[in-house]
């Protein structure tokens, strides 16, 4: 009702976080709708549609959570989605690992950060994959998270940065920050 209905976005974070202290997994469904909310109440509504889904510890939303990744306007919005992705994977690692072979760059990021915490060695092949990704941000979310398993004790041997790739990264970062356009 209130998470879907309510025109205040204030009202639905504050159903979603009473939900949240239930505890009540009935309340699942509700929450997991929740997260289709209009892209311009995202940062409100579908954090605490996901921080509650983490708070529930409601595995079965694992799926829509990674499928909300795909719906964030730039990475840095979906850090609360991909923190109760991580805190869920347990639950459904395939489903998370399914995310990584998205079309969708930004559910291919999402998924490898959420592995950061909870990716075991079933994972580390498809991470090694990723590395090559032709999209910046996953392969940099890869590295991270190859790079936190490892100091998990996860036996991840990553392979050293390729020269070509740090070459393109200096001269994007030159392009981008010091070359204005007259």
């Amino acid at each position: 009702g209130i998470l879907r209905s309510d025109p205040s976005w204030y009202v639905r974070c504050q159903a979603a976080g009473a939900l949240s202290s239930l505890k009540d997994p009935s309340a699942v469904p509700a929450l997991v709708d929740a997260l289709a909310v209009d892209i311009a109440e995202w940062n409100h509504v579908v954090d605490a549609a996901a921080s509650a889904l983490a708070e529930i510890d409601a595995p079965l939303s694992i799926k829509p959570l990674v499928v909300a990744l795909g719906r964030a306007r730039e990475t840095g919005d979906a850090i609360t989605v991909v923190n109760a992705i991580s805190s869920l994977c347990r639950h459904d690692q395939k489903s998370v690992l399914e995310g990584l072979e998205s079309p969708d760059p930004g559910i291919r990021t999402g998924s490898a950060a959420a592995l950061s915490s909870s990716g075991d060695q079933e994972s580390v092949p498809s991470l090694l994959r990723h590395l090559a990704d032709p999209s910046r941000p996953v392969r940099d979310a890869a590295r991270a998270t190859l790079n936190a398993m490892k100091a998990r004790g996860l036996k991840a041997d990553l392979p050293a940065r390729d020269f070509g790739e740090a070459v393109k990264d200096f001269g994007r970062i030159v392009m981008e920050n010091y070359f204005v356009a007259v």
